[in-house]
């Protein structure tokens, strides 16, 4: 068993059952603030989630503006973080369309202002994931954990999943439309 899962009794059909909800979720919500929202609620069943982010890639200034982020732990969380592509993980996530999966912030040396607010905020582990649709590229969905190494190999497959089902409801949001 992955010691990365949420609980002993977690099933592949519990992490299937999941993306369903996710699913759900994005039909019900028409404001992205409140799908992520939820989001931070549900998928702490599956995977050790406690904040969930909302990173856009700005094609007009080339920067990556966060605009969502959800917790579901309490912390003072504040929006609207802009900064050049290359000082976040979410612009390489975006420029390379790559995730990334970062075990102990406490290692990181990269991205040192955003990693900065993420300790402030006590995570202890990461993992950004591309925004992307058929069309285009849209930015990327960070998971942070309270946990070092909250994540493994099976986790990060699904939060890809999730990831994909997402950059749908981004596309479509009034956020990203030009």
């Amino acid at each position: 068993m992955d010691k990365h899962l949420a609980s002993p009794c977690e099933t592949l059909a519990e992490r299937y059952q999941a993306l369903l909800e996710v699913a759900q979720a994005i039909s019900v919500h028409r404001d992205l603030h409140a799908l992520f929202r939820d989001l931070a609620q549900r998928l702490p069943r599956v995977v050790h989630v406690n904040f969930v982010a909302l990173t856009l890639h700005d094609p007009e200034r080339n920067t990556m503006r966060l605009h969502s982020i959800q917790a579901n732990v309490p912390a003072e969380l504040v929006g609207g973080h802009e900064g050049p592509v290359e000082e976040s993980p979410a612009g390489l996530v975006w420029q390379t369309q790559q995730s990334i999966l970062v075990p102990d912030l406490a290692e990181e040396r990269r991205w040192p202002k955003v990693i900065g607010h993420m300790k402030e905020d006590g995570a202890n582990s990461f993992c950004f994931v591309p925004l992307t649709t058929a069309v285009r590229r849209l930015g990327a969905m960070g998971f942070l954990s309270l946990r070092k190494e909250a994540y493994g190999e099976t986790d990060l497959e699904f939060l890809q999943q999730v990831g994909k089902q997402v950059a749908v409801a981004v596309d479509m949001s009034s956020i990203i439309k030009t």
